[in-house]
């Protein structure tokens, strides 16, 4: 059977706790990482905070390995568009770039993405004036805020032709994030690398961090099995952060019918979805 969803983890930045993880990578663990890979896959992610920091030839050798049907994502960052390695990502085919937006010159870095071909490009909003971002007019914007002014940024992205897909996404027709609808509709995916998360069923693990067990063969930090219920709590909760929300034949919806009769979500065309965002974690806490 065919892996639908792989997640490569290069760990130079740890997006949960903050600050950089590693400025060098060693060859062996590019190794390990290929030698885990059994595709092909039908979407793939490569993320970690700037996978351009690998040296040109680690990075060849390890996109030259990945055989990917349809969407092959990249995490990048503004800082570090080096030419001779964006080719290498053109050559091995990745057609989605994910530009981390945080630096003053991510204008000049989107712009040179584009020169360089790349045309399916997402934006995260991250301490960025939003206006700024909608000028450059990407396929996906990614943003990350909980503050009372959400529902107007989200009317302004909709005011500018995108449609808005998840609570943090919103993209032009057709250029939705494959990696993200996989994670939110609650599908098997495999992750590779430190840190990196597997979800098979009502199987998850989690990889270790320290790079010294990693390389030794001590992949998980962390086996969780959910009970039938913590599994259909999570599915339901994931797909709760979707604006289509759950249909009234999946499981999870099946197994909390008797709970989402809730004056914060609505019957939308054989789904039941929230009717604002804001109130997810309301919504949640009742049902628990």
């Amino acid at each position: 059977m065919m892996n639908r969803a792989l997640y490569i983890q290069i760990p130079f930045y740890d997006f949960i706790y903050g600050g950089p993880v590693y400025d060098y990578i060693d060859d062996k663990y590019i190794d390990h990482l290929i030698d885990d890979l059994f595709g092909p896959y039908t979407n793939v992610y490569i993320g970690g905070g700037d996978v351009l920091k690998l040296e040109s030839y680690q990075l060849e050798n390890l996109l030259k390995e990945i055989k990917v049907k349809h969407h092959f994502s990249i995490e990048l960052d503004v800082s570090n568009l080096v030419e001779d390695k964006l080719e290498i990502l053109k050559k091995y085919g990745v057609n989605r770039i994910c530009l981390r937006s945080v630096d003053s010159n991510f204008e000049e870095g989107y712009l040179k993405l584009k020169e360089a071909g790349f045309d399916n490009i997402s934006l995260e909003v991250l301490g960025k004036d939003l206006d700024e971002v909608l000028a450059l007019n990407p396929a996906h914007i990614s943003i990350y805020y909980e503050g009372n002014d959400y529902g107007d940024l989200v009317q302004n992205i909709l005011q500018h032709g995108y449609s808005q897909y998840e609570i943090s996404s919103f993209s032009k027709p057709g250029f939705e994030s494959a990696q993200t609808l996989i994670y939110y509709n609650f599908e098997n995916h495999m992750g590779l690398g430190l840190g990196a998360g597997s979800h098979l069923g009502q199987v998850r693990t989690v990889n270790t961090w320290e790079m010294e067990d990693y390389l030794n063969g001590k992949r998980f930090s962390e086996v969780i099995y959910l009970s039938r219920e913590d599994y259909y709590f999570e599915r339901l909760m994931m797909k709760l952060h979707l604006v289509k929300g759950i249909t009234e034949v999946d499981s999870a919806y099946q197994y909390f019918k008797d709970k989402l009769n809730h004056e914060y979500l609505e019957n939308r065309d054989g789904y039941v979805a929230l009717k604002d965002f804001r109130y997810l974690d309301t919504v949640l806490f009742d049902i628990i």
